[in-house]
Formats: structure tokens, sequence, C-alpha cells
């Protein structure tokens, strides 16, 4: 008879199958035990299959987990990393089967290789605007992700200011054109730009002889303009009495000295 001393424990879950006697893997021979003059043994295989996972997104970093080999209806954990991607939140992993599955988490699978993608939700950001002494209707915030880039709002649909010309949207020191596209993954509050409207005072002397007083510019964010005292024109028979919009006396009055600020 043949004596056997040692245990058998074979690798990678293969099951040994004896003629007229079977033996489970972790099964130990004991010192003693007598077998048939012949003992035949035959390797069972089991099948091994592969869990991958893939970042799942342009822009995506991290490690990606390595494979894990197992055996049908294994118990799985997840593995802890957690992927970055700009402008979207991580959400876990999802296999082929659409089921979800979180960091750290377990599950039974079965026969077949198995595929995580990480989960991307995008994130939320707001655009807010301040009329920024402008009248009228404030351009509404504006809701996006980057799976959904905004417009910078136009100003001049819905609001004005007196005096100047809208000319676009500041950040800080960032300019924002309206009608513009917006591709930051952040949110962002735009204050409207004014340019002040350059106007003009000119002055005629109004059959007067001598020369006209030159013409003054001035703007709204100024502080206005002094008028002439009419010093260097006279006609003879007159008295200097001030300035008008009209030739004939019909339009509107300024003393000389008058501060002029309206446009």
């Amino acid at each position: 008879p043949i004596k056997y001393k040692e245990t058998y424990n074979i690798l990678l879950n293969y099951i040994i199958e004896l003629i007229s006697t079977q033996l489970n893997v972790d099964e130990k021979i004991l010192n003693n035990t007598t077998f048939p003059s012949r003992l035949s043994l035959v390797a069972k295989w089991v099948p091994v299959y592969k869990l991958s996972y893939s970042l799942n997104g342009t822009g995506a970093t991290g490690t990606v987990p390595a494979d894990y080999q197992y055996t049908s209806g294994a118990t799985v954990t997840v593995d802890s990393v957690v992927p970055v991607r700009t402008g979207f939140n991580f959400g876990g992993w999802k296999d082929q089967s659409n089921q979800t599955h979180a960091s750290n988490s377990t599950y039974a699978i079965g026969a077949g290789n198995y595929l995580l993608y990480a989960i991307w939700t995008p994130i939320d950001y707001t655009i807010t605007y301040d009329a920024n002494g402008g009248i009228g209707s404030t351009p509404a915030d504006q809701l996006f992700n980057v799976e959904n880039w905004p417009t910078i709002a136009s100003g001049t649909d819905t609001m004005s200011r007196p005096g100047y010309i809208f000319a676009g949207w500041t950040s800080g020191s960032t300019s924002y054109a309206a009608g513009s596209s917006y591709t930051t993954a952040a949110d962002l509050h735009l204050t409207a730009k004014w340019t002040p409207i350059n106007y003009v005072v000119a002055y005629d002397k109004n059959g007067a002889s001598g020369t006209n007083p030159p013409s003054v510019t001035f703007t709204m964010d100024g502080p206005g303009v002094t008028l002439n005292d009419g010093s260097g024109i006279s006609k003879p028979g007159y008295t200097f009495d001030g300035w008008n919009t009209k030739k004939d006396g019909t339009g509107t009055y300024f003393a000389s000295g008058d501060t002029y600020l309206d446009t």
C-alpha cells in the first residue's frame, strides 16, 4: 500500500478528482491512510474571469485600479480610488448590468468578465449679473454645466444708462463680450461696463464781432461745462446776455457761468 504524508493544496481553485475516491481542495491526507496500490488524480479546471475599471470620460484623472481576477460567485470589493474630472462629481461605478457600486462596497458577481465604468454627474454653476448703474431689467441668472455652456447676456436688450454706452461685462480685470460663450467650470459674477459718451458744447457768436469761444467736450461722469462768459465777442448796440439754443432766442436760455451737464 502507498502511504501519503504530505498535504496537497491545489492553487487557483483546481479541484482534484480521484478515481473511486474524491478529495476536496483543502482536505488533508493523513499519515498512515491506506489506499489501493494505484491512485489516479485528474485535474479539474475552473474558469477565471477578470474585473477591470474605466475612468470613462475626457479629462478624467486618477489611478486606474488594477485588474482583478476571480471565479464565478466571488464577492468583490470595489476599489477605493476616487478619480477626478473637471466640472463633474464622481458618483461611483456602474457595471455592464447597469448596477451602481460605491467605492469600497462589496457585491457578488457571476460568470464572465466585468468592466466598471466611472459615473460622472455634471456640476451646476451660475452666472449672475450686476447692472452697475443701469436702469431697466438686469439679465436673469443663468444656470449651466460643462455639457451645456452658456452665452453671455446681451445687456442692451433690457437695460440702459443715460449718457453712457453699454460696453460689455467685466469680472475683476477680465472683460466678457455680450453674446460670447463662457466655457469655464466655475461660477461667474458679471458687472456691466458703461463707457461715457462724449458730448460737445459749441458756441455761435450770432452776428457779433470777435472769435467764437472754443468748443468744450464733456462726459456725464465729469464735472460738466462752465459756460463761457462772452469775453472776446461784442456787438455794437447790444449787451451780451448769455446763450440760447436757438438764434432767435426762442430756445433754452443759459446764463454765462452756468454749469451745463445735460445730454
